[in-house]
């Protein structure tokens, strides 16, 4: 068995806290309930966990990085866009946009 020393960056935690709120669709106020304050108080006694509002400026940030990162990627790519549209059970209409592209190294690369 080895032992591997392990880092603590606030800023590595916040940012993943973000993530999560976006890629599990959770509301902002999540931070704000107990159960989940007291989760993190144990896994990680040092993380103060961030009010909503820092979490919306983080997963706003998030949004800012990630649209940049995907501007970069179809700089001078000819796309093919689809789309899906479907109702749920609740009556709710949702649209997915893909986007299909092949870049510089001839692999074909998606996004939703």
């Amino acid at each position: 068995m080895t032992i591997k020393e392990v880092g603590y960056s606030y800023e590595e935690c916040r940012k993943a806290l973000g993530k999560m709120i976006i890629l599990d669709e959770l509301p902002f106020n999540f931070v704000e309930n107990q159960g989940f304050k007291s989760f993190c108080q144990i896994m990680q006694p040092r993380f103060d966990v961030p009010s909503r509002l820092m979490i919306w400026k983080d997963c706003l940030k998030i949004y800012v990085d990630e649209k940049e990162k995907l501007k970069k990627a179809l700089k001078n790519q000819c796309l093919c866009l689809t789309t899906d549209t479907w109702t749920s059970i609740q009556n709710i209409n949702y649209m997915c946009l893909t986007a299909h592209w092949i870049d510089e190294g001839w692999n074909l690369k998606k996004e939703f």
